[in-house]
């Protein structure tokens, strides 16, 4: 049975989920002066790489924030796309042609991008309430009442003028309101591996790395510039991976 602590507390914006949508929304209110409260059900950052790629309107959203050359600073400019299927090229990609001064696709781990939202969040005086997940909302008024529960089972009650759900595909937030997650499933087996590289490929700005899978439906040839990478594939484990070739563009 979980113990309840009735809370005066109110806060302007209860947002559920610290990923980078929710910790980009913290940023911004509190920037503004908003009183705003973060939760979320997971007990820390993510530690894997997840989504990399950060294309340039977000870099210029990040600007606005004063973050851009930071995240910068931490990741990987990636300015050219090479798709091809065996030696046949499907796609060659120059990102310099798209009509933004950041002409290139960010590389940078999930982990990485959250850890830095996260400080500027800090920064401005907010938090990130851990282990604590929404369990009820309801409407009174102008104001949301909201259930949370804490990692040890305690029950705890506030209030917002908002509750802004960024929870993912299986959003508590959703759930409460009623509202479905349009769109059909589908199935696919994949896999993300990430690697270090270490030698002269490694610290070429400009280096061209090939990965290849046996798997037929196509291969990657990946800009790197320097340290880790990862490399988005779809393979199973019996069809092997390896990294086929270097080569300078």
């Amino acid at each position: 049975m979980s113990a309840t602590q009735t809370s005066t507390s109110h806060c302007q914006v209860l947002i559920v989920g610290a990923g980078p949508t929710g910790l980009v929304l913290a940023a911004q209110l509190l920037a503004r002066g908003v009183r705003t409260r973060v939760i979320d059900k997971g007990e820390g950052p993510a530690r894997q790489s997840r989504a990399i790629s950060i294309y340039a309107r977000t870099l210029e959203l990040l600007d606005t924030m004063g973050l851009a050359e930071t995240f910068i600073a931490h990741g990987h400019q990636v300015h050219r796309l090479h798709w091809y299927a065996g030696k046949r090229t499907l796609l060659n990609l120059d990102l310099a042609r798209n009509g933004s001064r950041y002409g290139f696709v960010l590389h940078l781990p999930q982990n990485e991008t959250e850890r830095l939202l996260r400080a500027r969040v800090r920064d401005l005086g907010g938090g990130i309430e851990q282990g604590v997940e929404l369990v009820r909302l309801a409407q009174h008024g102008n104001a949301v009442d909201a259930t949370l529960r804490d990692a040890t089972g305690r029950d705890i009650e506030l209030s917002a003028d908002y509750v802004v759900g960024c929870d993912g595909a299986r959003s508590r937030v959703r759930h409460e309101l009623g509202l479905a997650f349009e769109g059909q499933p589908y199935r696919t087996t994949g896999c993300w591996p990430t690697s270090h590289l270490t030698g002269p490929a490694a610290t070429t700005r400009r280096t061209c790395s090939s990965v290849r899978t046996d798997y037929r439906w196509s291969a990657l040839r990946w800009v790197v510039t320097g340290g880790a990478w990862s490399c988005p594939t779809r393979a199973t484990a019996a069809d092997g991976l390896r990294l086929s070739r270097r080569s300078r563009i």
